[in-house]
């Protein structure tokens, strides 16, 4: 079993040395009961998996999304960026998180390549402009595409369980 710390920092982290869940003690309040849930679930799947890119898929795989999030951001908005910072400073010690420096690496050389290929074939703002545009048409509509598929996931799920109890 996994220890779950209260702590004043972020929002949750799983860590392996000691094996531990530290959760904001904020989400102890009565209005984020739900969203604890959630946390604690996610956190759980971390512990059950290993590797840098499984635990990524757990990020993404989640049942936890941005949206169940943000009420407790929109109370709290300095634990977003105690969260997603990649270097905090907590207890006179500065820690790094590398998982996020690589992420946010990757993020910015994928920013960098876009910029570099508009600029090249680019020959009028009004283009560039076109292109961003278009280009943020298309994460809107894969946006959609992935969150009505996960949807059309959970509803064949359920229909197959019911199916199977009868």
């Amino acid at each position: 079993m996994v220890d779950i710390i209260k702590t004043s920092f972020g929002v949750a982290n799983y860590y392996t040395n000691p094996d531990r869940i530290e959760i904001n003690e904020k989400l102890f309040e009565p209005e984020f009961k739900d969203l604890l849930e959630k946390i604690i679930k996610h956190e759980r799947e971390h512990h059950k998996t290993k590797g840098f890119w499984k635990q990524r898929k757990v990020d993404f795989g989640t049942e936890l999304s941005f949206k169940d999030l943000f009420p407790f951001y929109k109370k709290y908005p300095l634990k977003f960026f105690q969260q997603h910072s990649p270097i905090t400073y907590q207890d006179n010690t500065l820690y790094f998180e590398w998982s996020l420096i690589f992420l946010y690496t990757i993020y910015l050389g994928i920013a960098l390549l876009i910029f570099w290929i508009i600029n090249t074939f680019s020959t009028s703002s009004e283009m560039f402009l076109k292109i961003v545009g278009y280009s943020v048409l298309i994460i809107i509509i894969s946006i959609v595409i992935l969150k009505g598929g996960k949807e059309l996931i959970k509803y064949t799920n359920e229909q197959a369980r019911i199916t199977t109890t009868k």
